[in-house]
């Protein structure tokens, strides 16, 4: 009897033993499970996202490094009822199916792209992604809103703002066609009002084509300031100045058959030989065969002012200037030629909102917004000697 007992008493300590590792792995698990709230400004105010009366799809910055996110395309794989497609120095972007293919300075995107809640023209959405808050996504119509452009809705990249440690991030990438991906990120708290935020990303490959189209050499940076000059006014400033390289994509044959008493223009052998054929040599007005180059630069400037003029209202202004330039060697079958495009940009935008907890919201505002570009496209037919289409585009 007693060892029945005691075989007893040391099962019934064993299943409590049990029970309460199973009761603190769960608790355990059930801590791990908690979702962090998201907080999108989707509405033009700080919101979380299951607070917003919008179809608001968000992705952490974190969820798109993990996803090898650099670029706005690469974003597609994330979020669902996108479309991105990238186009020489512009991307496309589709959201339920309202978008448009029509690359021209002087078209109208039918969808808003916005960084840190500025207005970013058709020809910079290439710009590269790095150092990412969060992505929003916001179908359309939000015109009355986001404004010009947003008529299939708005794409948001909110960049990481200065914080109030002392923090150094470093990634670093190898892979496939060479490739060599570096950002560095440096926060540095300067005092309890001063913070500022240094980020850079450096991002080299061959080109995926055989022609060795499509490489990238990109060199970006992105600085940032948030002052806390009150308890009742911050201010935050930010630049992103950017310079891409490489060679463009252009699925173009380019192996020239340079007589022109020939009635074949390609050389059906080897597109992409740039050797001249025997005697064919000597009517090689063109010169050989190269691939695309690409010179792209670009600088972004923002900021946000925001004074809380009491509990319940809030003044908030926005500035903005961007410079543009971009040219690219472009080959239409067997003429090589030149196109690019260059724009200034200059947004202001100054709202008052409403910050109180009733069950009315407001915002009233006002916009204003310059933007002058000029475009450029020229078709060589010999060393010397460029036909150009009516410019500016």
């Amino acid at each position: 009897m007693k060892s029945a007992a005691s075989i007893l008493a040391t099962s019934g300590a064993l299943f409590a033993a049990t029970a309460s590792l199973s009761t603190a792995g769960a608790q355990e698990a059930g801590a791990q499970t908690v979702l962090r709230e998201i907080v999108v400004t989707a509405q033009k105010r700080e919101q979380s996202v299951q607070d917003v009366a919008a179809a608001v799809t968000a992705v952490t910055g974190q969820a798109l490094q993990n996803a090898g996110v650099t670029r706005l395309a690469d974003v597609q794989n994330l979020v669902p009822s996108i479309r991105l497609q990238t186009e020489s120095a512009s991307t496309e972007i589709y959201i339920r199916g309202v978008g448009s293919t029509l690359d021209l300075p002087m078209i109208e995107s039918p969808n808003a792209y916005n960084i840190n809640g500025v207005f970013i023209p058709r020809e910079v959405t290439s710009a590269s992604m790095f150092d990412v808050d969060r992505i929003e996504v916001l179908p359309g119509p939000q015109g009355t809103l986001w404004g010009r452009g947003a008529l299939g809705g708005a794409v948001n990249m909110i960049t990481a703002r200065p914080g109030d440690s002392l923090e150094t991030g470093l990634l670093v990438e190898a892979g496939d066609y060479s490739l060599k991906h570096v950002v560095a990120t440096q926060n540095i708290p300067v005092s309890d009002q001063f913070r500022m935020r240094v980020a850079l990303n450096y991002n080299e490959r061959d080109g995926y084509l055989e022609s060795g189209a499509n490489s990238a050499d990109d060199l970006a940076g992105l600085l940032s300031f948030d002052w806390r000059a009150s308890d009742a006014v911050s201010v935050y400033l930010w630049a992103h100045l950017e310079r891409k390289e490489g060679y463009a994509d252009n699925l173009n044959s380019k192996g020239t058959n340079s007589d022109p008493r020939s009635q074949r223009f390609q050389v059906p052998s080897n597109p992409w030989d740039d050797r001249l054929l025997g005697s064919l040599a000597s009517y090689a007005t063109l010169g050989p065969v190269d691939r695309e180059s690409r010179d792209w630069d670009a600088v972004i400037i923002g900021g946000e002012i925001n004074w809380d003029i009491n509990d319940e209202l809030t003044l908030t202004y926005v500035p903005s200037y961007l410079d543009f330039d971009w040219s690219q060697g472009y080959w239409i079958t067997h003429k090589p030629g030149i196109f690019g495009a260059e724009a200034q940009q200059t947004t202001h935008e100054l709202r008052l909102s409403s910050d109180s907890s009733g069950p009315v919201d407001w915002l009233v505002g006002l916009y204003g917004y310059r933007f002058e570009s000029a475009g450029h496209f020229f078709i060589q037919f010999g060393p010397n000697e460029l036909f150009p289409y009516p410019a500016p585009l």
